[in-house]
């Protein structure tokens, strides 16, 4: 028994029963055979497969790897061979769940045995599930994607604002005239921001266009709600003001 710092007794597993409840699948592999001397589990029980399910799909890893991924891992074989000492390979992967989705795993394998030339006879590693992990940085992606193409209109809308209001307005009212609607941009989008780049209604971007008039009651706002999508509603702020 392991008595850590509080008064909690922590009886210690059996090797067998430690192997069975962790999360990762551990292995022995001969790269020269192709073959798994030792599995603590089925990849298939990982991914979620019923004992049943295994049974019928014999070695399961390749039963249910991305038809790239096994194309890959021919090479990433090839290295394990070469291991040498306390080198690392790793291998990136894909299994079909029960669902038919696909979920990703990684590798990591290091030489457990020798042969007496240094080869590696065998390897030991380790694959966990890093589905959410890939989900995440997916999402990163879509959202650096969607960064630049705002920024490049943001780019694209003040070209069009300096030329626009260049050629509309003289050249001493030329710098008031940029920088109004510059500011009815910069309002516009936080605005979008507050409300997460759905758009706004349209009264909130006249009300915008106008704050200056109101102070004074001679303005006031009715009609129907209609939704501007954000591109629209940056648009519309900008082409108000001044």
């Amino acid at each position: 028994m392991l008595k850590p710092q509080s008064d909690v007794f922590i009886v210690l597993p059996s090797a067998e029963l430690l192997l069975r409840r962790t999360k990762a699948v551990l292995y022995l592999y001969d790269p020269w055979v192709g073959k798994s001397l030792f599995q603590n589990r089925p990849l298939a029980e990982v991914v979620g497969y019923s004992a049943e399910q295994i049974a019928e799909i014999g070695n399961s890893w390749r039963e249910l790897m991305h038809p790239e991924d096994i194309l890959r891992f021919a090479r990433h074989r090839d290295k394990l061979k070469k291991l040498r000492g306390d080198q690392e390979a790793q291998f990136e992967f894909r299994l079909r769940d029960p669902q038919g989705n696909w979920r990703w795993f990684v590798s990591h394998d290091t030489q457990y045995q020798a042969d007496p030339a240094g080869r590696t006879a065998v390897v030991v590693g380790h694959a966990t599930d890093i589905s959410r992990q890939k989900q995440a940085e997916s999402r990163l992606e879509l959202f650096v994607d969607e960064l630049a193409h705002r920024a490049r209109n943001f780019h694209a809308m003040i070209q069009a604002i300096v030329t626009m209001t260049f050629r509309k307005t003289g050249k001493h009212q030329f710098l008031d005239a940029v920088n109004a609607r510059l500011g009815a941009l910069s309002q516009a989008n936080d605005m979008l921001v507050r409300n997460n780049w759905r758009g706004l209604p349209l009264a909130e971007v006249v009300a915008l266009a106008l704050k200056p008039h109101f102070q004074n009651g001679l303005v006031s706002l009715n009609g129907d709600t209609i939704d501007l999508r954000s591109r629209s509603t940056s648009a519309r702020a900008v082409s108000s003001a001044k």
